[in-house]
């Protein structure tokens, strides 16, 4: 599927960034609104109020550190719920590096509770042969796929992947692409991973319209020198009946009701 644009990247920090701050680039500032306290997670991860013990808040979310913080200040002062709040007052950058399929690669400066999808978004998203669905976010040995599909049934999704200095993001070419038109709700390009077929393409089209055509759909497949033509049977296909492989530059066209007539004489 192709994104229609890359928004730029602002905003604050939202309660499931990642607070992990075990390095001097990721200290943020805490403002207590309630006491009126000011507070900075140093580079072992926590803060040391006057008179209470040491709260580490590395790792945690945004939203995980207001309630153990909430809990931890109930022990030595007395305050309603109401009258506890926790703001970030300001973060340190970090960097972050975007390699491979998209519009600008390098490296980029972004706040500490920014996720990898802003990284994305800062290096302008994937070019026109850029992969959407095997997106990966490397920290030393470890990787995470990201796909963009996720938003598209899990919209909290965009908030998963927090960053951390020196990640880096790495977007490969896609390896298959499949342009669906016709009586779906929303006919144009996607791209499928290994082992998806025709079912999960319907679903990412947002499924069929109500004049579709339910019994065979039309596959237009270019070969050496030849366009080759095929009906898939796609009501079986959907209840997950029978297989059809689909390749890269497929293209699906499904049927309105009725059109099956077209051409035809009755005698």
């Amino acid at each position: 599927m192709r994104l229609p644009s890359w928004p730029s990247v602002a905003g604050a920090p939202r309660c499931t960034s990642s607070l992990n701050l075990g390095h001097l680039e990721h200290v943020s500032r805490w403002f207590f609104l309630a006491g009126d306290f000011t507070f900075e997670i140093n580079a072992n991860g926590y803060i040391q109020p006057q008179q209470m013990p040491k709260i580490f808040l590395s790792g945690l979310s945004l939203k995980e550190a207001k309630s153990m913080l909430f809990k931890k200040f109930e022990a030595f002062y007395t305050f309603e719920p109401g009258q506890f709040s926790v703001t970030v007052q300001a973060t340190r950058n970090i960097s972050v590096h975007v390699f491979g399929e998209v519009v600008r690669p390098g490296t980029y400066k972004l706040a500490s509770f920014h996720s990898a999808w802003a990284a994305l978004m800062a290096a302008a998203g994937p070019t026109c042969i850029g992969s959407v669905r095997n997106i990966e976010l490397i920290r030393g040995n470890v990787r995470q796929n990201l796909d963009v599909y996720q938003i598209l049934t899990n919209p909290s999704a965009f908030l998963d992947f927090p960053l951390q200095n020196n990640d880096i993001l790495s977007i490969p070419p896609y390896t298959k692409k499949i342009v669906v038109r016709g009586a779906v709700k929303r006919p144009m390009e996607y791209e499928l991973k290994e082992g998806e077929g025709m079912k999960e393409l319907i679903q990412y089209a947002g499924g069929l319209l109500a004049n579709a055509s339910t019994d065979w759909a039309q596959v237009k497949r270019y070969g050496r020198q030849m366009i080759k033509v095929e009906d898939a049977p796609l009501a079986a296909l959907l209840q997950g009946n029978g297989v059809f492989p689909l390749k890269d530059g497929d293209t699906l066209t499904v049927r309105t009701q009725g059109d099956d007539l077209k051409g035809y004489v009755k005698v």
